[in-house]
């Protein structure tokens, strides 16, 4: 490569901080494929601007009240907690008190927040925006909290920290569909060239679902496609995430070898690159309401 195209290449480096200096979340850097350190600082801008672009264009996320803070066990169970006083009247904190996460979620919210933790388990430095929103009986069906969640270790225990803000709603009842999204699908896939790399990532994951899945930055390297359009692009074409999509076919793999194989669960778990049995065992039952040990006993009887 030539001095002249990297210069070239970092102009766009330039142009990308002064983007984002102007509050211009959408820009993105063309990647060139080279392996090279302007490459990773490309990666690396790209990331930030989507990640920046997700939490500054959501409105509540700018308000300067300070933020709700709940902290559940693994059962739901709210076991500390702050409410700034602004919230304090308008947010009955004795509900939560009194019941468990899940009996006063709506299903998609409750759906939601199990995939979170979900990938919270297998990658702690994994983080998404979340939206708590509560059944018509709950008492709290006026409002919605909306911020981010975390996984907590103490004392060999996980627990569950949502950080977020306070939000009017309109009530939905329970018999009403509650599919809420939070931003508008764009169209990221333009070209035929990238929904075909996009393809051929889901083959790859398919044909490696005995292996740890590689970083959103080596697949793009690795199928020379924008890290932002491959993310979204994914979504976009299977309706989920890539992460989600390589944990569910694992599970849906071990569901077939306890079926169909006298093969231990701790076998299972390893062959399928979990990080542990007990995560497995975690996300084995929240997909599928029964551990893997039940699930086995019951087909042996």
């Amino acid at each position: 490569m030539t001095d002249h195209q990297q210069q070239r290449r970092i102009s766009f480096l330039r142009k990308m901080i002064l983007e984002l200096a102007k509050g211009n979340f959408q820009y993105r850097i063309e990647l060139s494929g080279i392996k090279d350190t302007i490459e990773d600082f490309s990666l690396l801008m790209n990331m930030l601007a989507e990640e920046l672009g997700l939490l500054l264009t959501d409105q509540s996320m700018k308000r300067s009240q300070p933020p709700i803070i709940l902290i559940y066990d693994q059962y739901f169970t709210l076991v500390s907690y702050s409410i700034p006083p602004a919230d304090r009247e308008k947010f009955n904190i004795h509900i939560l008190l009194e019941n468990t996460l899940d009996k006063i979620l709506l299903k998609s919210t409750l759906d939601k927040l199990k995939q979170c933790i979900l990938e919270l388990s297998e990658d702690i430095h994994h983080t998404e925006l979340l939206q708590l929103r509560f059944t018509a009986n709950s008492g709290l069906s006026h409002w919605s909290l909306q911020g981010m969640l975390y996984l907590l270790h103490h004392k060999k225990k996980d627990y569950y920290l949502i950080q977020g803000l306070l939000q009017s709603t309109t009530p939905i009842t329970l018999n009403e569909k509650d599919s809420i999204s939070n931003y508008p699908k764009n169209n990221v896939l333009q070209l035929q060239a990238d929904i075909q790399k996009i393809r051929d990532v889901h083959q790859y994951i398919l044909n490696h679902l005995h292996e740890s899945l590689p970083s959103i930055i080596q697949l793009s390297r690795q199928f020379n496609l924008n890290e932002y359009k491959l993310k979204k692009g994914f979504k976009q074409l299977y309706q989920t995430t890539i992460f989600k999509f390589h944990l569910h076919k694992r599970l849906e793999q071990s569901l077939v070898l306890i079926k169909n194989t006298p093969m231990s669960l701790k076998t299972i778990a390893s062959s399928l690159a979990f990080k542990s049995f007990p995560h497995f065992s975690r996300a084995f039952k929240l997909k599928y309401g029964i551990s893997p040990n039940k699930f086995r006993k019951g087909r042996s009887r």
